[in-house]
C-alpha cells in the first residue's frame, strides 16, 4: 500500500472523513452496545433532534400566510389552492399531513421569522452563522461542539446521522459521533496504524487535533467498522447525508436510538 504517514492521515481525514466516517463513525449495533455500558437518560430528559436542510427551506411555502393578499400577489403561481389551516391566517403546505397531525394533537410548535440582526446575504456565510451561532465574526467551533467541550468526555452525548459531520457538532476538544448507513471495514493492520497515528502530538494544528480526538473517541465505541443499519450494502445509492433512505429514514433511525435508551442528548 502507499506510504501512510501521520500528516497524510490527519489531512485526508479532515478533508473527506472517508475512513473515519467524518469524525467517529459508528454503526447502529456499535452504538447500542456502547450505550448499554452507560446509564440511560432520566425519563424526563429532553432530547434535542436537529434537522439541517442544507438546500435551504422556503418558510413561506412551508407555513403559508394564506390570508395575506400580499402573499398571493407576490406568488401567484406558487400559492397552493388549499392549505392545512393552523388558524385564520396561517396554514401548512398540503404535503405536510404528518406535521399537521402533530399540530392537532398539540405536539408541534412553530416559530416564525427566526433570524439575527444585520442579516448577511451570503448563503455560505449565513450557513456558517447558523452552525456556529456567531453572527459577528467567524469562529471555528459549532454551538453544539462548544456544549460538548463544556460537558465531559462521553462521545455519545451528541450523535450525527450521516457520513459528514455538521460543523455545528465540532468543538475545540470534542466532536459529535457520526452514525452512517455504511462504513467501509478497516483491516486490522490499517486500524493499528491509525491508532498509532492518532496519538497526541504537540505540533498538531487545531484541525489535526480534532481528527485525532475524533478517531480516539470512535475507537472507544467500535473496535471494528462493519455493516450498518437497514442492511445498506457497500456501493448502495445514497443521499447527500450518506443515508440510502430519505429524511423519513433518517428520523426512523433517530427514533430507534431514542427508544433503545441511548444516552445521547442531541
Amino acid at each position: 500500500m502507499p506510504e501512510f504517514n501521520r500528516g497524510k492521515f490527519l489531512i485526508a481525514s479532515a478533508r473527506v472523513g472517508a475512513v473515519v466516517g467524518g469524525v467517529g463513525a459508528l454503526t447502529l449495533p456499535d452504538l447500542l452496545r456502547h450505550s448499554q455500558k452507560q446509564p440511560a437518560l432520566a425519563a424526563d430528559s429532553g432530547i434535542l433532534v436537529i434537522i439541517t436542510l442544507y438546500g435551504g427551506n422556503d418558510g413561506i411555502s412551508t407555513v403559508i400566510p394564506y390570508a395575506d393578499n400580499a402573499y398571493h400577489d407576490a406568488r401567484p403561481e406558487l400559492a397552493p389552492s388549499e392549505v392545512l389551516r393552523l388558524d385564520g391566517a396561517l396554514g401548512l403546505n398540503p404535503a405536510l399531513q404528518g406535521l399537521n397531525g402533530l399540530w392537532v394533537d398539540n405536539q408541534l410548535a412553530i416559530v416564525r421569522g427566526v433570524g439575527y440582526p444585520k442579516q448577511d446575504r451570503s448563503h455560505f456565510r449565513s450557513m456558517d452563522i447558523w452552525q456556529t451561532a456567531s453572527p459577528d465574526e467567524p469562529v471555528r467551533t459549532g454551538w453544539i461542539g462548544r456544549w460538548l467541550d463544556a460537558t465531559g468526555d462521553d462521545p455519545l452525548r451528541a450523535v450525527n446521522v450521516g457520513a459528514v459531520l455538521a460543523p455545528l457538532g465540532i468543538g475545540e476538544r470534542h466532536v459529535a459521533a457520526a452514525l452512517s448507513d455504511w462504513v467501509p471495514p478497516v483491516p486490522d493492520d490499517v486500524a493499528k496504524t491509525l491508532d498509532a497515528l492518532s496519538d497526541d502530538d504537540p505540533h498538531d494544528t487545531w484541525a489535526m487535533a480534532a481528527v485525532r480526538e475524533a478517531y480516539r473517541a470512535n475507537s472507544e465505541t467500535t473496535p471494528v467498522f462493519g455493516k450498518v443499519v437497514k442492511g445498506a450494502a457497500p456501493g448502495a445509492q445514497t443521499t447527500g447525508s450518506g443515508n440510502a433512505q430519505t429524511l423519513a429514514g433518517d428520523l426512523e433511525l433517530v427514533a430507534t436510538c431514542v427508544k433503545a435508551g441511548m444516552p445521547s442528548h442531541v
